[in-house]
């Protein structure tokens, strides 16, 4: 899968919650190549030995990004998949609030409702 040229332009809501590979499957909102990375994770035991039990996609972004969330059986975290290396892979996933640079060098574009991230001064803020 090649990495998208960036386009910007503003993320699409989602807004929904998956707990298996066969709601994933039938999310048209979702590109495909990402339901399918999703379906290959939901409900399996990956290395560390930890299960993915849920997802919640919270917006996409055309440019290969996704921003979510998702709980297992080893804990939960705020997520950001994107396209690298012509693969969806974790970009970042974090429990606290992150600092904006890592977003930016990671080529995140911004305007994720619900993305957080702090500042140079500290402060917490909307990316």
């Amino acid at each position: 899968m090649p990495q998208p040229t960036p386009q910007g332009g503003p993320w699409t809501t989602v807004g929904e919650t998956y707990s298996d590979a066969a709601a994933v499957a039938g999310a048209s909102l979702l590109p495909e190549s990402f339901r399918a990375f999703l379906g290959q994770r939901l409900g399996v035991e990956d290395e560390a030995g930890c299960t993915m039990t849920e997802v919640e996609v919270k917006t996409v972004h055309r440019d290969g990004f996704v921003f979510g969330s998702e709980a297992g059986t080893c804990g939960s975290a705020q997520t950001v998949w994107g396209i690298t290396e012509g693969a969806w892979h974790y970009i970042v996933a974090f429990q606290d609030v992150m600092p904006c640079r890592d977003l930016e060098l990671n080529g995140i574009p911004t305007g994720a409702e619900g993305l957080r991230c702090m500042d140079d001064s500290g402060a917490a803020k909307d990316y």
